[in-house]
């Protein structure tokens, strides 16, 4: 199986389009989250039980979605983390089920990292603190299988 993940024009405007192929490169199926607004770039994740997890911006808010593996959208949950964040960049899931979306908060330079568990609730938000105007911003995020969590990125230090 594999995945494809991305903006695409639908009949509101921009919305997310996520795509499974199975190993033989036939569609499985299509699901769009539909938005009018869609803004950023999307990232996805698929975890060991088949979900597939997709992150991007709308509306100037993180959105992460979590899909089974039949295509049935499971729950989409929206950040707090400020308007204009620049967070989807990157998406991890660790064995748990648990995950990890990375970016940044326009204005401040900071980096975020925000913990979804297994139902979309928030577990927390991380900010690292970045030099003013250091024009730092996260790239990507991995979890072990400790449950320790990586972020990589960009900042001014």
């Amino acid at each position: 199986m594999f995945f494809v993940t991305g903006r695409s024009e639908g009949e509101t405007g921009w919305n997310y389009t996520t795509i499974k192929y199975n190993s033989s490169g036939d569609l499985v199926w299509v699901k769009r989250y539909d938005s009018p607004s869609v803004s950023g770039y999307s990232s996805i994740a698929l975890d060991g039980s088949g979900y597939a997890y997709v992150a991007g911006r709308i509306n100037d808010r993180n959105v992460t979605i979590k899909y089974d593996s039949q295509g049935t959208e499971l729950w989409v949950a929206r950040d707090d983390i400020g308007a204009d964040a620049g967070a989807g960049n990157s998406l991890a899931v660790d064995a748990l089920g648990n995950a990890y979306v990375i970016g940044f908060i326009p204005g401040e330079d900071n980096l975020a990292t925000i913990k979804y568990d297994s139902n979309g609730k928030v577990m927390w938000i991380a900010e690292y603190l970045a030099p003013e105007n250091s024009g730092s911003n996260a790239r990507c995020v991995s979890a072990d299988v400790s449950g320790n969590v990586y972020v990589a990125g960009l900042s001014g230090e």
